[in-house]
């Protein structure tokens, strides 16, 4: 495994990690999921590096670039997902890396992986919510255009056993959204 990038946790190590020892602690499939929020949150980093006069303007530039390309990437499907890497993290200073040269490596300034992990984290909560907000009221909606069909039991015998199922679907929704 010479020449492979070892994992940030190996550096007492004299030996190369093993290749079942880097899958079982891989975080990369579920770090998909966070892809985007992680290059939103590095974007915003930088931007803030910059102001506070961290990085030069040239350094920013190359580094914004860099990250609004693997952020198309990832958009489009066309993000290379490194095999030998362990999370989100360093798949993407990797491919900054390679498209930017040494200036990816200033990315973390400032900024411990702790940090990284709990706004990337934030984030998708956030973007979770919105979603789940969304189809929770797409459900209000359909069940409201439902709600003024009757409904008759199929051994009803007149008008008085035909039930409202509607209402009673949409006040459980409201009780959802209130929640």
């Amino acid at each position: 495994m010479s020449g492979t990038p070892k994992p940030l946790w190996s550096g007492r190590f004299a030996t190369d990690v093993e290749r079942r020892v880097l899958a079982f602690t891989s975080a990369l499939q579920l770090d998909r999921r966070i892809a985007l929020h992680d290059v939103r949150g590095s974007l915003a980093h930088v931007r803030m590096l910059r102001r506070q006069r961290i990085l030069d303007q040239s350094e920013a530039k190359a580094i914004i670039e860099g990250l609004e390309r693997i952020h198309t990437e990832l958009e489009q499907g066309a993000f290379t997902w490194p095999a030998d890497v362990e999370d989100i993290h360093t798949a993407v200073e990797h491919r900054l890396r390679e498209l930017i040269g040494e200036a990816a490596g200033k990315l973390h300034t400032a900024r411990s992986r702790n940090d990284q992990v709990a706004l990337d984290l934030r984030l998708f909560t956030v973007a979770s919510l919105e979603e789940l907000d969304r189809a929770v009221l797409g459900l209000a909606r359909a069940l409201h255009e439902r709600d003024s069909l009757i409904q008759v039991a199929p051994h009803a015998v007149d008008e008085s056993q035909c039930e409202c199922r509607g209402g009673d679907a949409v006040r459980r929704v409201q009780a959802l959204c209130q929640s």
